[in-house]
């Protein structure tokens, strides 16, 4: 069964049997507008010892998001709260760095780097540091379809221990990400 949504003679949405509906390529909307969203959640813990960015599965966390992009004249923004601890256990400075980068395998593109510093541990603490980062980026690709981006983590700095990603075994610390497709 195929359904059409027409508005002045002009087909707008199209459904074909189940699938989801599909938004006509000539359907303008007014800028800043949100088209879609989608979110992802995540509470496992993750140990990262990677000390450059490589794009593996090694220091890629388990938070991930997908959104199936509609146009190629918008833009995604990506929204990302990360617990992320630094352990240096005072054994020296350590930093927790993080990206956000896109695909759904390697090669990953990345989006935006955040400094290269989430977190900073200092020589003289005994204990360790920990926040929820909150990152946000923009993705202005004209790539359309389905685009999953992802938080990237690495340390830095003269400690040996590890970045931590998100809560305990309990769930009680949840990162979430999030991505929108919104009209330039």
């Amino acid at each position: 069964v195929m359904a059409n949504l027409q508005l002045g003679n002009k087909t707008v949405v199209t459904q074909t049997g189940s699938t989801e509906p599909v938004i006509a390529s000539n359907v303008q909307f007014p800028a800043g507008h949100i088209i879609k969203m989608a979110i992802a959640h995540d509470s496992t813990q993750k140990s990262v010892s990677a000390t450059s960015y490589s794009g593996g599965s090694s220091t890629i966390t388990n938070l991930a998001v997908t959104i199936n992009k509609t146009f190629s004249s918008t833009k995604i923004l990506i929204f990302c709260s990360a617990n992320i601890l630094v352990d240096t256990s005072g054994n020296g400075e350590g930093r927790g760095c993080a990206r956000i980068i896109r695909g759904a395998s390697a090669p990953y593109t990345e989006i935006k780097d955040f400094a290269s510093v989430v977190i900073t541990y200092a020589s003289g603490d005994t204990n360790a540091a920990g926040a929820s980062a909150f990152l946000q980026c923009e993705d202005t690709t004209t790539l359309t379809g389905n685009l999953t981006y992802r938080l990237e983590l690495k340390k830095a700095g003269s400690a040996s221990d590890l970045v931590k990603f998100s809560g305990d075994a309990s769930g009680d610390f949840v990162s979430s990400i999030s991505a929108y497709e919104v009209t330039q």
